[in-house]
């Protein structure tokens, strides 16, 4: 019986494949080697449904504040949509269908779960698991902290239960429900009072006001003048200037004077060389 190796995309999938001593034959999805099936998901193959998924269906479902703020008993996965279309997305039911065909094969013994080393990866690959295994296998976590093919093949040699990683899987999905509260109940609730689209979120909040503020800072920005110290040095045939970060008001002239002062008679180190 041969082991299936799930990679959380379809360029670790190759790395893998380059780093498996056996030749390996491209298929429909996966690779086919003589000891494993090789194949991959597109990143995250699901997401959490749409809170009106929690609701019965009606003509025509629109945002309302009665039914804010929601936090489900239970969170409910499906295959992730087109946002266009909100239907599923083709590419991705197909991918999910051979990876769930291959983990129910009379032909395959065991799983190796191979998302990226992080929470996230985790995730991503256990939820595959867990929407389409149906059968009991034993299930083992390939841990890359790097891809090279050494590592590939050291780490294959030291699988470890799925199930001590547990924990990582815990914290991913945590976060992962965190940001769902976050942006489904501030988005709606923002919307409705504004009367048009207003998306919230835990990462796109504080990057849209990072961008607001910089266009704020320049669009208000007032040109002054200001001092700062530029000291010559010498080594052996070599001169060069150096240039201070510390500015001061150019009312300070008799400040800045001084301190470049202090700085010539300094003893200078090196201490770093960035080439540009």
């Amino acid at each position: 019986m041969k082991k299936l190796i799930i990679a959380e995309k379809p360029s670790l999938c190759r790395t893998i494949v380059s780093a498996v001593p056996e030749h390996a034959e491209k298929r429909e999805g996966y690779y086919e080697t003589d000891r494993y099936y090789i194949s991959y998901a597109y990143g995250h193959l699901f997401g959490l449904v749409d809170l009106e998924e929690y609701f019965p269906k009606t003509e025509n479902q629109k945002w309302t504040l009665d039914n804010l703020p929601f936090c489900p008993a239970s969170f409910r996965f499906a295959l992730k949509k087109d946002p266009k279309t909100k239907k599923t997305d083709p590419e991705i039911r197909k991918q999910f269908l051979c990876l769930k065909e291959l983990m129910n094969s009379e032909n395959v013994g065991s799983i190796i779960h191979c998302g990226d080393a992080d929470r996230e990866g985790e995730v991503i690959v256990r939820l595959i698991i867990y929407n389409g295994l149906k059968k009991d296998k034993p299930v083992y976590r390939l841990w890359l902290p790097e891809q090279t093919p050494g590592t590939i093949r050291s780490a294959l040699r030291t699988l470890r239960p799925d199930a001590e990683y547990d924990n990582l899987l815990n914290e991913g999905l945590a976060r992962t429900y965190i940001d769902w509260e976050y942006e489904i109940n501030f988005t709606r609730l923002a919307t409705l009072k504004a009367g048009s689209l207003m998306r919230v979120g835990r990462v796109v909040t504080p990057i849209v006001k990072a961008i607001y503020d910089r266009e704020m800072e320049r669009k208000n920005f007032v040109p002054a003048k200001f001092w700062k110290a530029v000291v010559s040095c010498k080594k052996g045939d070599m001169e060069f200037k150096l240039n201070s970060k510390v500015e001061f008001p150019f009312s300070e002239k008799e400040k800045a004077d001084q301190y470049a002062a202090r700085l010539s008679d300094a003893d200078l180190i090196v201490t770093d060389i960035t080439k540009k």
